[in-house]
């Protein structure tokens, strides 16, 4: 993205709005509003960069409800239940008995 210095040239660019622009000229019609854009826009690009994600900024974990509403974790209404083992891990795991060669 190459940045455009002079005055003139940036004239030339297209306006666009960010969420805090788009709720300042709400109450304007759509063709006053692009005049408006076109003429006194402090936001001038030759294309329009894409925007970031919504939460994008916020620092830190957020909370299990949270990530809940925001579909990050989705509850199951019947969870199935969990299998058991055929032999407990003791039993996998207990230590050499004498009589063992390995």
């Amino acid at each position: 993205m190459a940045v455009v210095r002079k005055k003139d040239e940036r004239r030339k660019l297209k306006g666009s709005t960010c969420k805090e622009c788009d709720i300042y000229y709400a109450h304007l019609p759509e063709d006053e509003r692009q005049k408006k854009l076109s003429t006194c826009s402090r936001h001038r690009f030759l294309y329009i960069p894409p925007s970031t994600p919504e939460n994008f900024w916020e620092v830190g974990f957020p909370s299990t409800q949270t990530c809940i509403d925001r579909g990050y974790i989705k509850e199951e209404t019947n969870p199935q239940a969990r299998l058991r083992r055929r032999q407990p891990l003791t039993a996998l795991f207990s230590p050499k008995r004498e009589g063992q060669d390995t």
